[in-house]
This record gives C-alpha cells, sequence and structure tokens, in this order.
C-alpha cells in the first residue's frame, strides 16, 4: 500500500504541476499531495528498519536507533498533512458560504503563506527532538567497532514530553476544527439544494436535485473518511488528557522500561542501545 500511495502521489504532483499553480485549489493540493509522499517515503524506510534480514548484516549504523529520527520526521509530514486537509476544508467552506467572495478572501499568495507556516510550525515543533536526541558513533563490543547510533542529553525526557503533547494537540486542534468546517459545509450543500429546487423550473429541477445530492454525498463520504482515520488517535489523546498514566512514562514507566532494558540487551546486534537505556534509567 506504502508503493501504491508513493506512485499516486507522484502522478497527483505531475498532474496538479502541468494544471498551474494560478489557482488556490491547485496549490493546496499540491502541497497536500507532496506532503503525504514525504510521510510515505519516511514510512517506508521505517518499514525497512523492522525487517529482521537487515540483523545479520554488517550494517555501520543501527536501524532501530535512527528508526528515532525517521519516526519523528515521519510526525511533522502527517501533521503537516493534517494542517493542509483543515485549510483545503476551511476554504471549500467558504466557497460555499461566500461564493462571490471566496476569489478575495483565497488568493494563491494566502495559500501558499498557510503551506509556508504549517510548515515552518511543525518543523518548530519537532525541533527541540532533534536537539536532546543526537546521532553518535557508539563502541560495539561485540563487533568491535563504532557504529552510528543516537545519544540523549540529561533533559530530554522533559522535552519529549512537550514534545508529546505539542505535536498532539495540534492534530486534535485541527481535527476539531475539520469536524466543525464538515458539519458546517453539508448543511450549506443541503440549504443551497433545497434553494435550487424553488428557485428552478420543473424541467430541470430533477437534474439539480440530482447533482447536488451527489455533491453532498461526495463531501460527506470524504469527511466520514478523514475523521474515521484520525477518530482513534484523538480519542487516545483526549482519554490521556484525563488519565495521565496511559503515556510511556505513566505508572508503569518503570517496569516498561526494565522490560525494554532485558529485551535490548538480549539482542547483541544493538548494544549501544542498551547502555542508553541503561544511562536514561
Amino acid at each position: 500500500m506504502t508503493i501504491l500511495g508513493l506512485v499516486v502521489n507522484i502522478l497527483n504532483i505531475i498532474v496538479f504541476i502541468q494544471q498551474g499553480l494560478r489557482d488556490p485549489v491547485n496549490i493546496s493540493l499540491l502541497g497536500l499531495s507532496i506532503s503525504d509522499f514525504g510521510s510515505l517515503v519516511l514510512h517506508f524506510f521505517i518499514s525497512l528498519c523492522w525487517i529482521p534480514s537487515l540483523k545479520p548484516m554488517d550494517l555501520p549504523f543501527y536501524p532501530l536507533q535512527l528508526l528515532y529520527f525517521f519516526m519523528w520526521t515521519h510526525v511533522i509530514f502527517t501533521r503537516v498533512t493534517t494542517g493542509i486537509t483543515a485549510w483545503i476544508t476551511f476554504e471549500r467552506c467558504l466557497c460555499i458560504l461566500f461564493p462571490l467572495k471566496i476569489k478575495s478572501l483565497v488568493t494563491p499568495g494566502r495559500t501558499v503563506s498557510f503551506m509556508i507556516v504549517i510548515c515552518v510550525t511543525m518543523v518548530l515543533s519537532a525541533f527541540p527532538v532533534f536537539y536532546t536526541t543526537r546521532a553518535a558513533w557508539l563502541f560495539d563490543p561485540s563487533r568491535n567497532k563504532s557504529i552510528l547510533g543516537i545519544v540523549h542529553i540529561s533533559s530530554s525526557v522533559n522535552v519529549q514530553k512537550i514534545a508529546f503533547w505539542t505535536n498532539n494537540l495540534l492534530p486534535t486542534v485541527f481535527f476539531i476544527f475539520i469536524t466543525i468546517c464538515t458539519v458546517i459545509l453539508v448543511k450549506a450543500l443541503k440549504k443551497n439544494a433545497r434553494w435550487k429546487e424553488q428557485s428552478v423550473s420543473s424541467n430541470k429541477q430533477a437534474s439539480v436535485t440530482s447533482r447536488d445530492a451527489k455533491v453532498v454525498r461526495m463531501v460527506t463520504i470524504i469527511s466520514i473518511t478523514f475523521i474515521s482515520c484520525y477518530a482513534p488517535g484523538t480519542v487516545v489523546f483526549l482519554f490521556i488528557l484525563v488519565f495521565p498514566q496511559l503515556t510511556f512514562a505513566g505508572r508503569n514507566e518503570k517496569t516498561r522500561s526494565q522490560n525494554l532494558k532485558y529485551s535490548v540487551q538480549e539482542d547483541l546486534y544493538s548494544p549501544g542501545l542498551a547502555d542508553l537505556v541503561g544511562q536514561r534509567r
């Protein structure tokens, strides 16, 4: 599915570029395709890091340690995708509510500015994690050479907690915003459909009603699909707000850290990670 998503996003990027970037909708969809493409690329490399056949290879790095950077970069792209989706939903909502003013409200310049702001915001939200967790050469006694891994500075735990809340709060806000805009959008479409039924002639009424009904169904399906995909993560985050013990640093942190240390120590493939876990404890 990841490969299919990469191919589809490449085709989308080519199509949107060929159509031109003077339309705010094309700019938004192009940004969405690029962010989703980046997310899938990172997801592909994350999946590669878990392949068992990598274990016996004499690689100059620890895949399961560098996986940390891949995952956080993947988070950045997914958060950008969520933000752009919120912008597209908001734009479509304005298009229905203010059809005569949409050209002045949503311009290509404003769309590009929003894309830049959302990208910079998401990068800055994850920057502390990259600052406190750095790549370093770790000596591997079993292989008698240094292997590229990761090290944490002393304040990394607190920084990761802040990053966790930041990178879950923003998507939750976007999720709620998209849900509200979707409800407004569907209601506005239904209202416009009823108005057109009363204003058009009887011989055109059937075709107009059918066309508007299809638009309502399409928007509803897209919105429900998005909300369904993001709802589980949002629900988990809301539960964490009420029950902080659900986080990794919750009530059973010591037990989980002990189990992680033992499981990693048994894996001679990544001894440096075991040392890091022991240092953090």
